[in-house]
């Protein structure tokens, strides 16, 4: 598919993904620096232009169109690693600031040498704890749009997610579809307290090399209970409830989204 490793336009677009030239091109710096970084760097199992591609780039733009006719805002792209979705979001959305966030901080300076490749002006890398920054008074509900791809299963997704999005915003949570009807039900107690209301989906397919894939949607209709995220681990675990109300067991397996 990769004649001269990249992608173009018209293949892109046979991903649902339609970006401009200028774009493209972007894009195709953040192919070349990711993998540069991750020859000296573990930011990613993937190892070739062709699977960086398909499943950083197309899988990252997949729900791009939940962004059509809304007003330029902000995102914040949680456990970023290797600055997917983050990265490829900012090089198409350039009037969206982008805010990566992961808590290891090598991987955070790769990706601030990957977006200085990508002469992007629209990022910024914080280097921290979600449920900590979460919490922190300049960043707590402050986001239009927060996005995770497997980072774990999604009580623990909505609940790292939910602390940084502005009421009315939207969280984004990459999976498999197999894995969102999993985690939907170990999930589903926790969307009241975080403020939150299942808006949908994005479904997309990645073909050979990702198969079946979804984004989940979220809709911030309230504000987040002061308590969450949880801290010391306890995120995604069991919700308190009232006395004589069953309790819903933690769905413990790691995300495969």
């Amino acid at each position: 598919m990769l004649g001269v490793n990249h992608m173009t336009i018209q293949e892109l677009r046979k991903f649902g993904v339609e970006v401009e030239e200028p774009a493209r091109q972007r894009l195709e710096r953040f192919v070349h620096a990711l993998l540069d970084e991750n020859s000296r760097l573990n930011l990613t199992a993937i190892r070739t232009p062709e699977s960086a591609w398909v499943l950083h780039v197309c899988d990252s733009l997949a729900p791009l169109t939940r962004l059509g006719g809304l007003r330029p805002g902000s995102i914040v792209d949680v456990g970023t690693g290797g600055g997917a979705p983050g990265i490829p979001l900012a090089c198409v959305m350039s009037d969206w600031r982008v805010t990566l966030v992961d808590g290891t901080s090598k991987k955070i300076a790769a990706c601030r040498r990957i977006a200085a490749s990508c002469e992007l002006q629209n990022v910024e890398a914080i280097a921290g704890r979600a449920e900590e920054l979460a919490g922190a008074h300049d960043l707590r509900e402050r986001f239009d749009i927060a996005v995770a791809r497997a980072i774990g299963p999604l009580n623990k997704v909505l609940e790292y997610l939910a602390g940084f999005v502005a009421v009315g915003g939207e969280c984004w949570a990459f999976k498999t579809p197999a894995s969102a009807e999993a985690e939907r039900p170990a999930a589903a107690a926790l969307l009241a307290p975080l403020g939150l209301r299942e808006a949908g989906s994005v479904e997309y397919d990645l073909g050979d090399l990702g198969g079946k894939r979804c984004v989940l949607v979220f809709r911030k209709v309230a504000k987040c209970a002061s308590r969450y995220p949880r801290r010391g681990g306890t995120a995604g675990g069991a919700v308190l409830r009232p006395r004589g109300v069953g309790r819903m067991k933690r769905d413990g397996r790691a995300d495969v989204g």
